[in-house]
């Protein structure tokens, strides 16, 4: 995640947006999204290493799911449906 070529790009936003929530406690707020970042990263490097596979499609298959998520979490976040009374 932390090496795609969008990373540059994205994580200082996350970071910015981060302190901007939690000015209080900016230091503390950086440093806990520093370690999780790392922290699935590292969760997500060790499942990878688990998977034997002489092709790419289970890796094709996993980006796939993960755009499909990620498609997914902005459409409920964009447009939430469901109205909670």
């Amino acid at each position: 995640m932390a090496a795609s070529p969008f990373g540059g790009l994205i994580f200082p936003n996350y970071f910015a947006q981060n302190i901007a929530l939690f000015q209080r406690v900016a230091g503390q707020a950086n440093g806990l999204m520093g370690s999780m970042i790392l922290l699935i990263a590292g969760i997500g490097s060790g499942v990878g290493i688990l998977l034997r596979s002489h092709t790419q499609t289970p890796l094709a298959f996993a980006y796939l799911v993960i755009a499909l998520t990620c498609l997914i979490c902005v459409h409920i976040i964009k447009h939430p449906s469901i109205k909670q009374n």
